[in-house]
């Protein structure tokens, strides 16, 4: 079994920064110029708002690095920053409904390409990836909802 462990430990270290490159090309032809980081920016902003120090605890990275990153969201109107109701000396960042719409354009250009990228495969490479990467969902997920999910 251990043996297992390590073959599969070792195939998600080599796919996944594959995978990443491949999304990180699909962003650079978007027409957001956003880059990898931005885009996780927002990924986590979607669980709800969060000060500046913990998104840069989160992202690790400096706080500078995040003031800037930030500014730069905000201008293009994709998070907004409001005062903590709880306490008026933080400020809370959250994300806007034109950055829910832009993380839905780029996720809409990755599946399109993801999709084309997976065309040959046959029905049961189609099974056992969506079984796979259910699992490994499975194990990562731990967020709950997000404040770009569309009500039913």
């Amino acid at each position: 079994m251990l043996e297992k462990h390590k073959q599969a430990a070792s195939l998600v270290v080599e796919v996944i920064p594959k995978f990443m490159r491949a999304l990180a090309s699909i962003w650079r032809h978007v027409d957001y110029r956003t880059d990898p980081g931005h885009f996780r920016m927002l990924l986590i902003l979607t669980q709800g708002a969060t000060n500046l120090s913990a998104l840069a605890s989160k992202l690790e990275v400096s706080l500078p690095t995040m003031s800037s990153s930030i500014s730069t969201l905000a201008d293009r109107g994709w998070v907004a920053r409001r005062r903590d109701p709880d306490d008026r000396r933080r400020v809370l960042i959250e994300i806007t409904p034109e950055g829910c719409a832009v993380l839905e354009r780029i996720r809409d250009g990755a599946l399109v390409q993801v999709e084309q990228t997976l065309h040959g495969l046959g029905d049961t490479e189609y099974e056992q990836i969506i079984a796979g990467l259910s699992a490994l969902s499975r194990v990562l997920d731990d967020e709950v909802g997000s404040s770009c999910d569309k009500p039913a």
